[in-house]
């Protein structure tokens, strides 16, 4: 099994996935999917899939997505997973063996530095999994070399943080009570890498995309598996930028952080559970 990005460029991102953060990514698969299906969904069409390509699933996960990918390329198509993250994407081959699929294989992969396996594809897509590289211009022209000629990528990808009330709402009410990290760098490697509409469009026209769109879509994010308050607590603690914070916090902190979180949340608290509007980029382009 491969190392990738153990050293060199987006070692810290494989550090992170590779570790607790990823097995935490698994424990709450099933929550995580439910929630981003429908951007999941847009992106693929817009790849404008048809049965027998091969497809491209890029940052895989824990394989909602190419699964996904796997019905719609059909029996006469396969699906190549890649992904930094040890855990999740072995939580993905255990869904697709499940699922008896046999035209998926996966990798463990960084896209920026480590050849691509099964190379041409004929269609890459992307759930939220492109916006951590170090080099994106580097990866993206990686990523239109695995392609054949006229191949099509598309992805999702989060727009402004203060556009998506799940990353500000929560941290806005366990900040009197949680030590927050500086601002990152607004162009830093992370969930918002790619928020900046012309960055993203001139890094994947500079990469050597052509046909490059990059549209708005929206739609409701609900939190937690269950449709209770405490799900969606639950999910906040575990996944996102509180987990970490939360977790190191005392029990006394974490308490009055936690319950502070549970009120900033309960106005959003209707009978199918807390939702949260959710804006992204469909990001698609030609290799």
């Amino acid at each position: 099994m491969s190392e990738s990005g153990s050293q060199g460029p987006n070692a810290d991102q494989a550090a992170h996935w590779k570790g607790e953060a990823g097995a935490r990514w698994v424990r709450l698969q099933a929550a995580t999917d439910l929630m981003l299906r429908p951007f999941g969904e847009r992106a693929m069409d817009a790849a404008r899939i048809v049965p027998g390509q091969h497809a491209l699933d890029i940052g895989a996960g824990c394989g909602a997505t190419t699964i996904e990918l796997a019905r719609r390329v059909g029996t006469a198509g396969r699906v190549h997973a890649v992904d930094l993250s040890d855990p999740m994407l072995g939580s993905a081959r255990e869904r697709a063996a499940c699922a008896g699929l046999a035209n998926v294989t996966f990798q463990v992969c960084d896209v920026q530095q480590d050849p691509i396996e099964h190379a041409p594809h004929d269609v890459a897509v992307s759930r939220f999994g492109i916006m951590f590289f170090d080099d994106p211009v580097t990866a993206f022209s990686r990523l239109r070399g695995a392609l054949r000629p006229g191949g099509r990528f598309a992805a999702c990808t989060w727009r402004a943080r203060e556009e998506n009330p799940m990353f500000t709402l929560p941290a806005a009410a366990a900040k009197p009570h949680l030590p927050m990290p500086p601002s990152p760098d607004p162009h830093a490697p992370g969930p918002f890498g790619l928020w900046d509409r012309e960055r993203t469009l001139g890094l994947l026209c500079a990469a050597g995309w052509s046909d490059v769109a990059i549209d708005p879509f929206d739609s409701v994010l609900r939190l937690g598996e269950e449709s209770t308050l405490e799900a969606a607590l639950h999910y906040i603690e575990n996944i996102g930028p509180l987990a970490t914070l939360l977790a190191e916090a005392d029990a006394d902190t974490r308490a009055r952080a936690l319950a502070a979180i549970a009120e900033a949340l309960a106005p959003h608290h209707r009978s199918d559970g807390v939702t949260l509007p959710g804006a992204t980029w469909i990001v698609s382009a030609v290799a």
